[in-house]
């Protein structure tokens, strides 16, 4: 079976502020099938840090969301962008994906799950620059799923 189902798909990506101080913001990615029907994804609150300096210095978007459907635990790939907007070289930072910090209860963590690396190293960002992150996921439950938190850490905070 698929998560998403269907044919024709017309993904839309929409990156929400959701309010200010140390978040960045939430990614979401709906799309809408041949037939009308409607899926969504949707993270929780991006945080940032001090090493970023400033939220409006660096921006976490989706480079490509996954395929409008996506088959039961079947892997699927979700980008992350981490785009340096400065006129400065940023210092290395590394993005996050927990999956094990749900705000919605247990079981809900269990419906897309992390494959592989949980962490990868953006060795610094030259100005205006970009750099991709791969996620692997994969879909063990059919509907409209919520995403792992996406962090985007300084080295230097770390533990």
């Amino acid at each position: 079976g698929a998560a998403g189902g269907g044919a024709g798909p017309s993904p839309a990506l929409a990156a929400t502020a959701a309010g200010r101080g140390s978040g960045l913001g939430k990614i979401e990615i709906s799309w809408t099938l041949g037939m009308g029907e409607r899926g969504r994804l949707q993270t929780h609150q991006i945080m940032g840090s001090t090493a970023a300096r400033d939220a409006a210095d660096v921006s976490l978007s989706l480079a490509s969301p996954p395929a409008a459907s996506v088959a039961l635990e079947d892997p699927f790939c979700v980008t992350v962008r981490v785009t340096n907007r400065t006129d400065r070289p940023l210092g290395a930072m590394r993005v996050r994906c927990r999956a094990e910090a749900f705000d919605d209860g247990a079981a809900q963590a269990q419906d897309v799950v992390l494959l592989g690396e949980h962490s990868a190293l953006v060795d610094g960002l030259q100005p205006r620059a970009h750099a991709d992150v791969p996620l692997w996921l994969a879909a063990t439950a059919c509907g409209v799923r919520r995403l792992p938190p996406v962090e985007l850490v300084g080295l230097d905070n770390l533990p």
